[in-house]
C-alpha cells in the first residue's frame, strides 16, 4: 500500500531524485557503477531517480559515501 505525500513532501522527494541523477551524472556512473559502489540495487536507484520509490535515510548515505559527496548535497536546501 502506498502512502500518501503532502505535496511539500513530494516536491522534496522529487528534488531527492534530481540531486541523485545530477551527482552521478557528474561522477560519469552509470547505475550499475552506482549499484556496485553503494551496494544499492539498480532497481532501486532507478526507483529513486526516477522518483518512484521511497527512499531511506540510510540510502541517501550510501549513494552519499559511493560518490563521496555529503549527504546534505543530495537533500532539498529547505529541508537542512
Amino acid at each position: 500500500m502506498r502512502h500518501k505525500h503532502s505535496p511539500e513532501l513530494q516536491a522534496g522527494l522529487k528534488e531527492v531524485s534530481r540531486l541523485v541523477r545530477v551527482h552521478r551524472q557528474a561522477n560519469r556512473l552509470s547505475l550499475g557503477e552506482l549499484a556496485v559502489k553503494s551496494q544499492v540495487s539498480k532497481g532501486n536507484l532507478s526507483k529513486i531517480e526516477n522518483g518512484s520509490g521511497n527512499i531511506e535515510l540510510v540510502t541517501v548515505f550510501k549513494i552519499a559515501r559511493a560518490m563521496t559527496v555529503a549527504p546534505s548535497q543530495l537533500l532539498p536546501n529547505k529541508w537542512l
